[in-house]
């Protein structure tokens, strides 16, 4: 990354030479590196040290896609009867462009692997990384509906993994539906959430992108982090 940084590091001294603007030193390059370089103090503008701030970056960024990636090879590797379905699956979509360079992979067609994408989800939900989620911090005093007093500050978790296998979460419950047999959720069902799916009113939730109170991943709400990215590149793996 040395000639690279370099060359950045170059180029933005000539633009502190001539005074440009903050907001136009960008030189149209739009990367991490460009950005870091208008909050690092000059004594730590070398390669070395650029170099290293965006390989942590980096690998910040990409740690829960091969996290995630790693758990559905697994579970398929000590599952192989889910191989030829999802194999047969690819092939319906794809068609004779399979492993050829002619095969189009685009957000299109990834989003017609249901039972894909209903793998992955039940992998992400039967492996979890931890057994709460990620912690946030209560912004202002808060009431629950039980009567739980949150103060201001008070840093909070709840318990995905007991969720994730609990009948009580209705998603899992043996009775969710009476058009269809719902697996207990201490039993690993690849195809659970594709079924799902096939109930009336269900055809476009339960995807692996999407957070709820019942798959807390990456925690829910408007903080959750962002999955559709992470898992598109799962599935076209």
């Amino acid at each position: 990354m040395a000639p690279l940084i370099s060359q950045a590091l170059q180029k933005d001294g000539k633009q502190d030479q001539v005074d440009v603007p903050l907001a136009d030193q960008t030189g149209g390059r739009g990367t991490f590196i460009t950005w870091l370089l208008r909050h690092l103090p000059e004594k730590l503008r070398t390669p070395e040290r650029v170099g290293l701030d965006q390989m942590l970056v980096s690998f910040a960024a990409i740690r829960t896609t091969t996290m995630a990636l790693t758990k559905v090879v697994w579970e398929l590797a000590k599952r192989p009867e889910y191989v030829e379905p999802l194999r047969s699956e690819i092939h319906n979509v794809f068609g004779s462009e399979v492993d050829t360079t002619d095969m189009c992979i685009n957000k299109d067609a990834l989003s017609r692997l249901q039972k894909l994408d209903s793998f992955i989800r039940e992998v992400q939900r039967w492996c979890l990384s931890t057994f709460v989620t990620p912690s946030r911090r209560v912004m202002k005093s808060m009431l629950l509906s039980n009567g739980i007093k949150l103060p201001k500050g008070t840093s909070i978790a709840f318990p995905a993994h007991a969720i994730h296998m609990s009948e009580e979460t209705p998603t899992f419950s043996p009775n969710f539906s009476s058009n269809l047999t719902n697996p207990s959720p201490l039993i690993f069902d690849g195809f659970r959430y594709s079924n799902l799916r096939s109930i009336k009113g269900h055809e476009s939730q339960h995807q692996a992108a999407t957070t709820g109170p019942d798959y807390l991943i990456f925690n829910h709400g408007k903080h959750a982090c962002a999955l559709e990215g992470s898992l598109l590149y799962v599935k076209s793996r």
